[in-house]
This record gives structure tokens, sequence and C-alpha cells, in this order.
């Protein structure tokens, strides 16, 4: 059996001590600062004693921020407008129909010539139909710009899915639960929420579409097939809504889609 040297034993011990007052040394600052942050915090706690109830609100608000924003899409979509990528919508939103239609109608036409860019350089082989429709709402003739808009919606949908947006309905829904089948943090959820059925009166047949509102909401079937000629669907604010709904299909519904 060895028996450890007393003098190696107290070289060992004292070299041990001076690595200690080493580090403790280097680490002194640090834990200095974490004092002096833990006595601020507990002084600003004191001074604001409503910190830990609106810190508590923020969190609950980031909990529930896929439900709210849910609702604020349904609330947008029923009245025409739909999210795309560069749409600024903070954790609460207003829920209110008139800012939402303001917010949104600048929104889209303000950006409406980076999004044509962006949509062309996506899908090329639609850049001759995007170019024209962008320059037909440009030009006011919302009449040509709103049909064609819609049938390159259409196009896109089926080049990511396979399935028309409008047309195909029950393959389109068949597609949409196979996603969702694969939807571990919601965001499906999220994202095909406004082109669910009856969330948008876009995508309702013109038999159950109040033609009264057709100036501010372009419903698809109305328009295509030509059903209505007593109130004009052919207005500003229905191409930029369309626009809006053609941005959040390239960018937004199935932007995770890789079936």
């Amino acid at each position: 059996m060895l028996t450890p040297n007393k003098n190696e034993t107290s070289q060992t011990s004292s070299e041990f001590e001076s690595l200690f007052d080493s580090i403790r040394e280097k680490v002194a600052p640090f834990l200095q600062g974490l004092t002096n942050i833990a006595e601020a915090a507990t002084r600003y706690i004191h001074n604001n004693p409503d910190f830990l109830k609106n810190l508590s609100e923020a969190l609950e608000q980031i909990k529930n921020w896929p439900e709210r924003q849910k609702e604020l899409w349904g609330e947008a979509a029923q009245i025409g407008w739909f999210f795309n990528h560069e749409t600024e919508i903070g954790l609460r939103g207003s829920g209110d129909i008139k800012d939402i239609n303001a917010f949104m109608y600048s929104h889209i036409k303000n950006d409406l010539p980076s999004l044509v860019d962006e949509i062309r350089a996506q899908f090329p082989a639609r850049d001759e139909y995007f170019q024209s429709a962008f320059e037909m709402h440009n030009q006011n003739k919302f009449s040509c710009s709103i049909p064609l808009l819609f049938t390159q919606i259409d196009g896109i949908c089926h080049d990511l899915t396979g399935n028309l947006l409008f047309s195909d309905g029950a393959k389109r829904k068949d597609y949409i639960d196979k996603l969702k089948e694969s939807d571990e943090d919601g965001i499906y959820d999220l994202f095909l929420f406004p082109i669910k059925k009856d969330v948008s009166p876009i995508f309702v047949r013109a038999e159950d579409f109040d033609k009264r509102t057709i100036g501010t909401i372009p419903n698809r079937h109305v328009i295509m097939h030509g059903y209505m000629t007593e109130y004009s669907w052919a207005t500003e604010i229905n191409s930029l809504k369309v626009f809006s709904l053609l941005t959040y299909i390239a960018f937004i519904a199935f932007a995770k889609s890789d079936l």
C-alpha cells in the first residue's frame, strides 16, 4: 500500500488553493454583477408593483398567440383580406373590422410592387400573367385584374399542392387533412384557417353570397361566372383583396408543405 508523501500532499493542497483563488478572483466580477442585477430587479419590482402582473399577462399573450392570431386571420378573411409574410400584426391586434380594413388596405397597396416582384420570381412560368394583372390594376382596369388574379391563384395552389383552390374542394380538404396529421406545433391550424369552408365570403357559392357586398368583398363564384351585373365588383379594394389572397396562397398557406 502506498502512503502519500506529506510534502506532496501539502504541495497539491497549496496548488489547489492557489487555483481556487484564481478562479474566485476571475468570477468575482461576474458574481457581483449578478448581485447588482438582482438588487436592481428587486428595487424595480418594489417601485413598479404591477410589473409581475404585466409580465404574467405578456406571457399569457405569448402562450395564446396562435389562437389569437387565428381569430385575427379569421376576422380579416371575413371581409376579404388575407395576411402574408410581410404583414405586421401585433400579439394583441385590435380585432376591430375598420382597423383591419384600413391597415390591410394601406399594407397591400404600399407593398404591392415588392410583393408582385417576389411572386414573379417564385413562379417565373406565370410571370406574364402577374405582370399583366399588376399593370391592369395600376391602370384602374379592375374588371381585368381581378379575374386574371383568380385564375392564377387557382394555378399557384395547383403548383404547390396538386389541387385547385376553388374547384377541387374535396381534394383540397383531403390534402389539408393530411397536412394537419403532421401538424405538431399547430401552425397549419393557423395557416389554413382562413381558407376553411365558410370562413371567408370569397369562397362561398353565389347563391350563398350577399351580393350587396360585392363592391367591397370579391366573391370568386359571382365574378368568374358572371352571375351579377346590378352591383359592380370591379373596384380597387376588391383588386387589392384578391392580391392579398394571391400572396397568402403563395407565401403562407402552404409554405411548410412538403407532401
